[in-house]
């Protein structure tokens, strides 16, 4: 469990063991369908069971891992079907989200996308996979708020745990991270300037590009 030790200092012990183990099923060091034994993971990591089972707890409501009755938790198994089936109706109400928030008078939006955008850069600096798909979510998440249709925020929160825990696929790739940094930055510009189809269309192949990342990423790990 080399991860770990690479896990930044300054966070508790309880998020440390939640992203330890994040990253080693993202990255298929523990495998789908693989059952999850707290004692094991405990003592792997040098920790007591609580934070591991704090852990697998808030990476159940990921859908990362699931509870089977008589079996404990297993690690989640995923198809490419499944991501080519939830992440195009993502972007389309992520770009409808963006084309809304274009139309308003988004000077404060503007301002609190371009702080996340800032703090991806640095992540990026820092090689922190994981915060920057953190702060990755986070952007997404804002832009489908502000954009205040009741209707796509709900039917966006229903899905994006799904697609929040599995968007560090992506970003395997090489070269993935500052291309998704740029892509953010073009959305951001289409929306400052009130480009309504461009704002749109930027999230859309923004989604697409992640998908075809994920894609390449599961038949990288399958081979």
């Amino acid at each position: 469990m080399e991860n770990f030790s690479k896990i930044r200092n300054h966070e508790t012990l309880k998020k440390r063991v939640y992203r330890a183990i994040k990253l080693m099923i993202i990255n298929e060091k523990i495998k789908p369908g693989s059952r999850l034994l707290m004692k094991k993971i405990a003592m792997q990591l040098g920790v007591s069971i609580t934070p591991v089972r704090e852990a697998l707890q808030k990476l159940s409501t990921e859908r990362l891992v699931k509870n089977i009755p008589y079996q404990g938790m297993i690690v989640s198994t995923v198809s490419i079907k499944d991501f080519q089936e939830v992440l195009p109706i993502c972007g389309a109400l992520s770009g409808l989200s963006a084309q809304i928030l274009a139309k308003k008078d988004n000077k404060r939006e503007i301002k609190d996308l371009e702080r996340i955008i800032e703090e991806m850069a640095i992540s990026i600096n820092e090689n922190d996979e994981l915060i920057y798909a953190d702060l990755d979510n986070k952007f997404h998440n804002y832009i489908i708020n502000a954009g205040g249709n009741s209707r796509i925020i709900e039917i966006y929160n229903n899905l994006s745990n799904f697609i929040n825990s599995y968007r560090l696929r992506s970003l395997n790739i090489e070269e993935r991270f500052k291309r998704s940094l740029e892509e953010h930055r073009s959305i951001i510009k289409a929306i400052k300037r009130s480009d309504l189809t461009e704002a749109n269309r930027l999230c859309q192949i923004h989604t697409e590009n992640m998908l075809q990342n994920i894609i390449k990423s599961l038949k990288v790990l399958k081979n």
